[in-house]
């Protein structure tokens, strides 16, 4: 899910140096995957809707599914995805999580349970990161 969150982006402002009377705030910008610290046990990677297809590619004995639940309005905005997986000796789980920003705090937010898409909570999801990103600032 970490690189789901990658792929998701990373928000960094940048405020000039010289700027000390008046704050000026930068448009915010995204990093690229490479500009991220190395990940223990797999690289960053950036891009649409990638996470199902490389844990497929991973482990064969697995399925997974990706599913874009849209774009929340809360400060600069949220987005929430889920991901179900389910492995050839039976297992089925369904996770969400959303990243959502306000300034420059990003809030990831992060849901699993045994399931499929039936079982996910989504709209009581989407209310908690709304929650999250106006409380955590």
């Amino acid at each position: 899910m970490a690189a789901l969150a990658a792929a998701a982006g990373v928000a960094a402002v940048a405020v000039p140096a010289a700027a000390t009377t008046t704050p000026a705030f930068a448009e915010p910008r995204f990093l690229e995957p490479a500009d991220l610290p190395p990940h223990p046990a797999s690289p960053w990677y950036g891009g649409p809707a990638g996470c199902a297809k490389k844990l497929m590619q991973k482990d064969p004995d697995l399925t997974a599914t990706g599913k874009h639940y849209g774009r929340l309005n809360v400060e600069e905005g949220a987005h929430v995805y889920g991901l179900h997986t389910a492995s050839a000796w039976g297992s089925s789980d369904i996770n969400l999580v959303s990243v959502g920003r306000d300034g420059n705090t990003v809030t990831i937010v992060r849901w699993s349970r045994l399931g499929t898409f039936q079982h996910a909570q989504v709209a009581d999801f989407k209310k908690t990161t709304v929650t999250a990103v106006n409380r955590l600032h």
